[in-house]
């Protein structure tokens, strides 16, 4: 279950893993998707938080999302033991029976191109030839 929040704190995480390392990996060298996750039958009905919750909870739920957007500008706790105030969030609503789409993460690593104007000036080393562990002949 993914709120807009909770893959805000994701995607500055990400970035934030990226930077640390050394050099820093481009923001550009990693895609991220976020799939919404369909039923089986293609029915995308369970995913609908308002279909699982009685009439008048469909009100709520509405004043939840508005409330939720105003807090997009708060800052994130990235490496931190506790959690950020966006999983607390998420928990509430899910506590409050205020259920989100459920998405899959995709990160698409798309091969190098030397061509490409925002690869200028790093330079890629050749990766050491290791031997196979074993192989299957």
């Amino acid at each position: 279950m993914l709120l807009f929040f909770v893959q805000d704190h994701f995607l500055l995480a990400l970035h934030d893993l990226f930077s640390s390392y050394s050099p820093p990996v481009p923001s550009h060298m990693c895609e991220v998707h976020f799939v919404p996750l369909v039923e089986a039958d293609g029915n995308d009905a369970l995913m609908d938080p308002t279909a699982l919750l009685p009439e008048d909870w469909a009100s709520r739920s509405e004043n939840w999302a508005s409330r939720s957007e105003n807090c997009r500008d708060l800052p994130h706790e990235l490496r931190e033991s506790r959690y950020c105030w966006c999983d607390c969030d998420a928990f509430a609503a899910m506590e409050k029976g205020m259920l989100d789409r459920f998405y899959i993460v995709e990160l698409r690593i798309p091969p190098w191109n030397p061509q490409d104007w925002r690869n200028r000036g790093m330079v890629i080393q050749e990766a050491p030839q290791i031997p196979p562990v074993f192989q299957v002949s």
